[in-house]
């Protein structure tokens, strides 16, 4: 009948986005790789029942990660309201020196720092952004340093950048640009459902004809941000890559 209201089953899957990696010196010797990379995105499966009127926004970029690196919470809402968030990797952090002296030229030292990873699942936390990290550089008597504390992934809660800006030291013997140059950390995931209820399989407090169901969840799995929606009926799926809203009547044609 033209105009009924219906259920529609569909699975949905969120990965969170990477944290940026350290580039510069990239062929500097003696530099552990492991150490340069950005975090990872984590995951997490729902199974969902959404009567067919209702608009999900659809979110591969969710909750920012912080400035300097921090990786972009995925996740979906219905009406407005978030119903799972999936938390972005932090960002790799690093400290470096450079000497100009023509009988000492080049990389001096760089010792970058990896971002913590994103989680996906459950806990109890509110999503938000990554916090920022914090960036300075400093020149002595030929010489030319950099530190970076990189931003944390954005999550529920989001990523801390651990790190506060600081005066690098600018004295003709300066050799340390200060601080840790960490990596920031990943954000945490979670499902509306047990944020209100504390349970992982139901129908909704605020949204009591919609029902959500845990299936699985991984942290630290995710390069790139997506959102992948697949109809329960027919199997067929759809990746989302940009953030949009569409009606559940949608999925139900998928």
């Amino acid at each position: 009948m033209a105009g009924s209201v219906f259920d529609v089953e569909f699975d949905i899957e969120m990965w969170g986005g990477k944290g940026d990696d350290v580039t510069i010196f990239s062929g500097a010797s003696g530099v552990s790789e492991s150490s340069r990379k950005g975090g990872l995105g984590g995951y997490t499966k729902l199974t969902m029942i959404v009567p067919s009127n209702y608009k999900l926004q659809i979110r591969p970029s969710y909750y920012a990660g912080g400035e300097w690196g921090g990786g972009v919470a995925s996740g979906f809402g219905v009406d407005d309201e978030w119903l799972a968030v999936v938390g972005g990797g932090g960002g790799a952090g690093y400290r470096s020196l450079y000497s100009f002296d023509p009988f000492n030229f080049g990389l001096q030292y760089m010792f970058p720092s990896p971002g913590g990873d994103g989680s996906g699942g459950y806990n109890s936390s509110s999503p938000e952004n990554g916090e920022d990290g914090s960036g300075c550089n400093a020149a002595g008597s030929n010489l030319y340093g950099e530190r970076l504390t990189a931003g944390g992934g954005g999550g529920a809660p989001g990523g801390l950048a651990n790190g506060e800006v600081v005066e690098c030291p600018k004295d003709a013997t300066w050799s340390n640009p200060g601080g840790t140059g960490s990596g920031g950390s990943g954000g945490g995931g979670n499902i509306r459902i047990y944020k209100d209820q504390s349970i992982l399989d139901g129908y909704l407090n605020i949204f009591p004809d919609i029902k959500m169901t845990y299936v699985t969840h991984a942290n630290g799995t995710s390069t790139g941000a997506k959102v992948r929606v697949t109809n329960k009926k027919t199997g067929n799926f759809l990746d989302y890559i940009n953030n949009t809203d569409i009606k559940a009547l949608e999925i139900s044609k998928i």
